[in-house]
């Protein structure tokens, strides 16, 4: 049986990818006004992909028979405008995720919950995935400078990620 504890930390974290997915999607609007519609493209399929994380857990609730509960989302506010900038923000984004889903699956632990602790090694993995590929662009960005060419280059390279 899932614990009141751990339907809380779910539905929180609900709420947090529902934030991302916003925080994402205001990348994407800000990158794309800039110009870089490659890594504009990328960021939309990061909200598009924390959208379905959110709707993970929303299943995952239901199925253990626990109501989701859906909070105020705050908006996220101005994004940065120069692409190391936004990767630098989605990179420490994402290490507060993964900070959140540790906690969640530790509480699970503590709990006895078995079935919790099963589900979200899924994320886990996948924050790891996330967190290799906004430092990966931190890389690239950091990398690049202030050359224009290697800078759209790297865009373009962005650009070329396919929705999964």
């Amino acid at each position: 049986m899932i614990s009141e504890k751990v339907v809380k930390a779910v539905n929180d974290q609900i709420n947090m990818e529902y934030y991302s997915a916003f925080l994402y999607l205001g990348m994407s609007n800000e990158m794309d006004a800039k110009g870089y519609r490659g890594y504009g493209k990328w960021l939309f399929l990061q909200y598009k992909e924390e959208m379905e994380h959110a709707e993970k857990f929303i299943g995952f609730l239901q199925t253990r028979g626990a109501e989701p509960v859906l909070s105020t989302i705050n908006a996220p506010g101005k994004v940065p405008s120069v692409p190391l900038d936004v990767a630098k923000a989605a990179y420490e984004h994402e290490m507060k995720v993964s900070a959140s889903i540790d906690k969640i699956y530790e509480l699970a632990n503590k709990e006895g919950d078995h079935a919790s602790a099963s589900f979200l090694k899924w994320f886990i993995d996948e924050q790891v995935e996330e967190e290799e590929n906004t430092r990966n662009i931190i890389d690239m960005f950091g990398a690049a400078g202030k050359d224009v060419n290697a800078l759209f280059a790297i865009d373009h390279h962005l650009g070329k990620r396919e929705d999964e």
